[in-house]
């Protein structure tokens, strides 16, 4: 699984969220 498929995966869940609250080399899920 790379980054792109895990980000897919991700958000495939409900009520998940993204954002790079530290950077934009840190993408942050929150469910």
């Amino acid at each position: 699984m790379d980054t792109v498929e895990f980000r897919e995966y991700c958000l495939t869940k409900s009520d998940v969220t993204e954002g790079m609250p530290f950077g934009e080399t840190v993408l942050v899920f929150k469910v």
